[in-house]
């Protein structure tokens, strides 16, 4: 069985994604993604974890475990199919991270009605 690093570099080139790339679309650094990928490296978060799952579109429970099977299917799939963050989403991501969970909703309220 493959082990957390090896996972996450798989997932990461099946995805077709560099470090840099991928640091990029789940809001680390690239140095996360380096030592995360290493044998004696740190893990990730729980929550990383399922960032780096979406952007890679493999089944979180394989990623995480190591169990089930790599690639996503129905709507773990859909939900990982969707394209690059460009720069201005990914600054609002950034900033919708360092706000409190508490307000988080009014922010996501004022958005719908934005679009509304």
């Amino acid at each position: 069985m493959l082990s957390l690093d090896q996972r996450i570099r798989c997932a990461r080139r099946h995805a077709r994604l560099s470090q840099t790339q991928l640091a990029q679309r789940i809001g680390v650094q690239r140095t996360a993604i380096s030592q995360w990928e290493q044998p004696q490296g740190t893990h990730p978060t729980s929550r990383n974890l399922v960032t780096v799952a979406c952007a890679t579109g493999v089944c979180l429970n394989w990623l995480a475990h190591g169990t089930g099977t790599m690639l996503a299917t129905g709507a773990d799939r859909a939900a990982a199919s969707h394209a690059p963050l460009d720069e201005f989403e990914l600054r609002l991501l950034r900033a919708f991270r360092r706000v409190n969970p508490v307000r988080r909703g009014n922010l996501v309220a004022l958005f719908e009605a934005a679009i509304r």
